[in-house]
């Protein structure tokens, strides 16, 4: 997939894309922009330059439209703790996954803060990555995911010493 609003009918894309794309591109992603508008100018001819730059006053006024100019500094609704909580099961890189998971719900769903509606839409998502993790991990690996045991051993062994 092309991260290039222009290369795309802007109007098709979902808002969970732009802001997803946003995200990707983080704080400085309106010098990015801006490098993208002076490279097109540069390559293409004077007939050529009121074209780009409306189209690309076009996608930045559906961005704000969108309210998505700061769509980098959206936050979760809910932290990896609540999910390790709620599915309960161990951290893992799982976790990053389902928070990307409900980042997306929620540029989708910019209306609706409820954590529960985001976590329970996410939740057939969520328990595959948790299962696709469980399956990767090898089965001999030390302290096999239940790191909480190997915590309290080690603990006991310094009592005695």
């Amino acid at each position: 997939m092309s991260t290039n609003p222009l290369k795309r009918k802007q109007d098709k894309v979902s808002r969970q894309e732009q802001g997803l794309s946003i995200r990707e591109w983080g704080p400085d992603w309106r010098c990015s922009v801006m490098y993208a508008i002076l490279t097109e100018i540069a390559e293409s001819t004077p007939e050529e330059h009121h074209e780009i730059l409306e189209a690309y006053a076009h996608w930045l006024s559906i961005l704000k439209d969108l309210d998505l100019l700061e769509a980098y500094q959206l936050k979760p609704l809910v932290d990896g703790r609540k999910l390790v909580k709620d599915f309960e099961t161990n951290n893992g890189p799982w976790v990053g996954k389902a928070l990307r998971l409900i980042i997306a719900w929620q540029l989708e769903n910019p209306d609706n803060l409820n954590p529960e509606a985001a976590i329970s839409e996410n939740r057939e998502k969520i328990i595959g990555l948790i299962q696709d993790e469980k399956q990767s991990r090898p089965s001999n690996a030390k302290g096999n995911g239940n790191n909480h045991e190997g915590k309290k051993k080690n603990k006991e062994k310094k009592e005695k010493n």
